[in-house]
Formats: structure tokens, sequence, C-alpha cells
């Protein structure tokens, strides 16, 4: 094999390569397995936040559409140093947040509303204040060790 045609060859090699990464891919996300590929999210957002205030929250509905349960276990998002999974209870008149340190699981086929269940992502140690109209990156983890990115908008809170 000449050089010039040796060369030619090998500059066809990464589209074969990218084509069977596609058809690989798409082999395995139809495979029924679980992940971020099976998930949808609908309206991401946040809370505007006063200025000085160092916590904020996020809500977002989780919709799982594979046939598997699936488990959020995390949020990331870069305008804090911290965040956790938080559920709001009523007891004996009295509002109370708490840490969901094990996660929120979402049963196949169906959806978690992080809005009105009682459940939102809480943002600690926020480095700055929320302002209106504002996008924020984050991403949500799951179990699986999958992710999804997602982007938030800040708005008015609503009750």
């Amino acid at each position: 094999m000449s050089r010039t045609s040796h060369t030619r060859s090998r500059r066809r090699n990464p589209v074969i390569a990218v084509a069977r990464g596609i058809l690989c891919f798409g082999l395995g996300a139809s495979a029924g397995v679980a992940g971020p590929l099976d998930v949808e999210v609908e309206h991401p957002w946040c809370a505007a936040s006063p200025k000085g205030v160092v916590t904020g929250a996020c809500y977002v509905t989780v919709r799982n559409l594979g046939t598997t349960p699936i488990r959020i276990v995390g949020v990331d998002i870069a305008v804090c140093n911290h965040t956790e999974l938080h559920e709001t209870d009523v007891a004996d008149g009295i509002m109370k947040m708490r840490p969901v340190p094990r996660g929120v699981e979402i049963p196949a086929k169906t959806s978690v509303d992080f809005h009105t269940h009682g459940y939102h992502l809480m943002l600690l140690e926020l480095k700055s204040s929320l302002e209106l109209g504002q996008r924020i990156e984050g991403s949500l983890r799951f179990e699986s060790g999958g992710s999804k990115k997602i982007e938030f908008h800040v708005e008015t809170r609503r009750l």
C-alpha cells in the first residue's frame, strides 16, 4: 500500500468510527436501560433571592420515561457551594424542611414534581443572589451514575 492510499484510508476511519459509535449508542439506548436518556425534565426554575441571602431553592418536574425505577441522588448547580434534595413536611401546623439523603425514587413511566409534592432542590451557601431572568446551569445525578444537564431559569417565587 502506498503512503498516499494509506493516508486516505486513515482519513475515512474517523467517519466510520463515528457511525459505528452512533449505531452502538442507539442500540444501547433502546435496550430498556434506565438512565439519563430515559428522563425528561419540565420547567426547571429557581426562585429569585434577595441580596445577602445565602440559601435558595429550585424546582422541576422529572419524568421517568423508562421501564425501570430510577433514583435522583443529587443535584449540582454552579451558583452555590452545596446542594441537597429536600422535602417539606407539615406536622402539627408547623412546616419543616429536611434533607432526603437517600434520594428520590421515580417509578417507571411516572414523574415526581419538585414543585408541589413537598420536594425541592435546596441551594446552600449561594455565591451570589439569584437574579430574576438569570439562567443557571445544573445537572441531576442519578444512582445509576448518569446525569442530566438542566438549565434553570430564575423566576418570581410562586406559592
